[in-house]
């Protein structure tokens, strides 16, 4: 142990409270596996597959097995609760762009999985006692594997669990910050050593090796309105995207239904944007077992102008007719309902689950 991770344990009393967080439910028993031997050190206080309501604990050690991009906006979500004190990134490796990105979302410190066993605790209990180690610093070693074929490496599991999303290769790229030709150079590989000759094929060896993510049921999904409030800026469009993302991700909603109501918002954005009167604009989300719902406030568009243009499903620019946003939400959803709050238009919009 270094001195400084050494000063940092000991200035602590007993163990550090650790909440282990991902989709997956593969990769997060293999960390919690991990960290078992080291109980008197680390305690794992929670578990959540597929959800981000982390219970109160020291840190959030957040796996980014199954994509980066997203996990920042719900880091972010973590971060604004306030029930952990530190949310650390636990990744396959860590671009100088994605570091930036992570420190911008709130992080407190990414460690590469080549940081494990004590190495993995001694980095934890440093964190927990509010010292930063560089994100590079990490120790070399073996990166744990989920359990798979010998031939895949730590970056096949990764595609594999992105291509049993139903991603594309530009949305894999943007998860990964990585370049789509980069993408379709390892999808090559990974079909090769599989035998495989599409993304569709491959997807099928991602249910076989248990790389679907364990998302709660429908049943037992918890009711709960999320709501945030955006500038009137064309740069909050995906900052309110990624928010709609966050919220359904981690609530088990199918990536299917997620794009349908990314694509919403970013419509409702539009026009909130370009129509709207005050600084700024709100969108509140919930999803329940049998409906998923999203409201945004902002925009003065009125019901006699919801129209459907055929042949135009792209995202919006903020400069576009507010009348068209609204058609194609319309033509997204199962129902869409449009009043006024505090002089300015609210659409409701909800799907089924």
């Amino acid at each position: 142990m270094t001195d400084e991770r050494a000063e940092g344990a000991s200035a602590r009393q007993g163990p550090v409270r650790v909440a282990l967080v991902n989709d997956f439910e593969a990769a997060v028993r293999v960390v919690q596996a991990m960290l078992e031997p080291f109980s008197d050190r680390v305690e794992v206080v929670d578990v959540e597959i597929g959800s981000d309501d982390v219970a109160p604990a020291d840190i959030a050690l957040f796996d980014t097995f199954g994509g980066k991009r997203h996990v920042l906006q719900r880091v972010r979500d973590i971060v604004e609760r306030g029930t952990v004190g530190n949310v650390v990134l636990y990744t396959r490796d860590a671009s100088p762009r994605f570091i930036v990105a992570a420190q911008e979302s709130g992080v407190s410190d990414v460690l590469l999985k080549s940081t494990i066993d004590e190495d993995l605790v001694e980095a934890l209990e440093t964190v927990a006692a509010g010292q930063h180690p560089a994100a590079s610093a990490s120790p070399t070693g073996h990166t744990p594997r989920l359990p798979a074929s010998e031939q895949l490496d730590a970056r096949d599991h990764e595609l594999l669990a992105l291509l049993g999303l139903g991603l594309s290769n530009e949305q894999i790229a943007d998860e990964l910050f990585l370049g789509t030709e980069t993408i379709r150079t390892h999808l090559r590989a990974l079909f090769r050593k599989l035998g495989v000759k599409n993304r569709t094929q491959a997807a099928v060896h991602a249910a076989e090796l248990g790389l679907l993510p364990g998302h709660r049921s429908h049943e037992h999904r918890v009711t709960r309105r999320r709501t945030r409030r955006f500038q009137r800026a064309a740069t909050d469009i995906s900052a309110a995207r990624e928010f709609v993302g966050s919220v359904l991700r981690s609530q088990g909603v199918s990536e299917h239904l997620i794009a349908r109501f990314r694509l919403a918002i970013s419509e409702l954005a539009a026009n909130a944007i370009e129509h709207g009167t005050s600084p700024t604009w709100s969108v509140g989300v919930e999803a329940g077992p049998e409906w998923l719902t999203m409201d945004v406030t902002g925009g003065t568009a009125s019901p006699m102008n919801i129209v459907h243009h055929p042949g135009e499903w792209s995202i919006a620019p903020p400069d576009q007719p507010s009348g068209r946003g609204l058609g194609i939400v319309r033509e997204l959803m199962d129902e869409v309902a449009v009043d006024t709050a505090d002089g300015e238009v609210r659409v409701t919009a909800r799907s089924r689950t």
